[in-house]
């Protein structure tokens, strides 16, 4: 627990992981108008300034928690707290418990910017028709799985390939070979997802 803590609780750690999704966060919109969609966008922007409130609540209780709004979490090897949850327990673990935080406070705005988008894109440019599937969402779940993968995406959490999965896997894998993956790479998935979008941005 302490070395994991210990190699997130440079400042500069947390400086990144926060500019990083707040720029893929600013991004999206961009990208959808640039594509030819400019009312998507807007109504991206808009679900997203409507969830500021409910991102900095998220933010909070999670904490609070130590209970992700959003699975999975920045560090995929959930770790059981080594120190307890008292209060030189959450001392300790405070850098991670931040960083998913802070991932969930954006995690929140790309759900919901992605939401209203895509509840725009159903009605086809009805705004009362958007906003009529918004206050009935849970009949929609193909919007919330979109709207939850791009929230993934935008805080660099999500799955980018199954050998990455894989090795995820077999990171919380109990015993000898688990214990091996997460001492030869700690962290997975984020460093894997900002390599491959490196590769993909070179390839532009």
């Amino acid at each position: 627990a302490i070395r994991y803590n210990s190699m997130l609780s440079g400042l500069k750690t947390h400086e990144v992981n926060f500019l990083g999704s707040m720029f893929e966060t600013a991004m999206r919109p961009i990208e959808t108008a640039l594509a030819g969609y400019p009312r998507e966008a807007a109504a991206d922007v808009y679900g997203m300034i409507r969830g500021v409130p409910q991102a900095f609540r998220t933010f909070g209780e999670t904490l609070a928690t130590v209970i992700s709004a959003f699975e999975p979490a920045k560090v995929e090897y959930l770790r059981p707290r080594a120190f307890g949850s008292g209060a030189v327990g959450r001392a300790i673990s405070l850098p991670t418990d931040y960083l998913q935080a802070v991932d969930d406070f954006w995690k929140g705005i790309n759900y919901s910017g992605a939401l209203h988008a895509g509840a725009y894109r159903q009605a086809k440019g009805s705004v009362v028709e958007a906003e009529r599937i918004l206050r009935e969402i849970d009949k929609y779940p193909d919007l919330i799985e979109h709207a939850t993968d791009v929230a993934h995406y935008a805080t660099f959490t999500n799955m980018p390939s199954s050998v990455v999965k894989r090795l995820a896997e077999m990171a919380r894998t109990p015993g000898a070979s688990g214990f091996a993956v997460r001492t030869i790479i700690p962290f997975i998935r984020t460093p894997a997802n900002l390599f491959i979008r490196g590769v993909q941005s070179a390839a532009r």
